[in-house]
C-alpha cells in the first residue's frame, strides 16, 4: 500500500493505525522512518552484513516505510532501499508513506527502470 499526499495529510497516522491493528491481530510488524532505515542499511552494507540485516525483516508480516522522499539520500542509499523492497516483495506486506508522486521516484532510486513499475 502506498499512501501519497501533501505533508500533514495524515499518511503516517493512517499507517500507524494499520500497523497497530496488525499488531493487535498478532502480526509481526516493524515501523521505519526511511531516512534512518537507509542509514542503517548503508552501515550494514559497509560492514558486510546487509543480508543479515534484511533476513529477519523477511520474516515479518508488515513493514511500514514512513516518509519516503522527505529527506534525500545517496544513489547507494536508493540502491540498498530498493534491494530491501525487492527482498520483501511477495513475502511481506509493505506500507509506504510519501509526499512524492510516483513519477518522481526516479529521484530516489536513481535509475528509471528501478522505479518504473510499482512492484512494492
Amino acid at each position: 500500500m502506498i499512501l501519497i499526499g501533501n505533508p500533514g495529510l495524515g499518511k503516517s497516522h493512517i499507517a500507524t493505525g494499520l500497523a497497530l491493528a496488525a499488531c493487535r491481530q498478532g502480526k509481526k510488524v516493524r515501523f521505519f522512518g526511511v531516512a534512518g532505515l537507509v542509514n542503517d542499511l548503508l552501515a550494514a552494507k559497509d560492514g558486510l552484513r546487509l543480508s543479515k540485516f534484511i533476513k529477519p525483516l523477511t520474516k515479518l508480516d508488515l513493514v511500514v516505510l514512513d516518509e519516503l522522499g522527505f529527506i534525500p539520500f545517496s544513489k547507494e542509499g536508493g540502491q540498498v532501499l530498493f534491494q530491501l523492497c525487492s527482498d520483501l516483495n511477495e513475502r511481506v506486506s509493505i506500507i509506504i508513506t510519501t509526499n512524492l508522486r510516483f513519477a518522481d521516484w526516479n529521484g530516489i532510486f536513481g535509475e528509471s527502470n528501478t522505479a518504473r513499475y510499482p512492484t512494492l
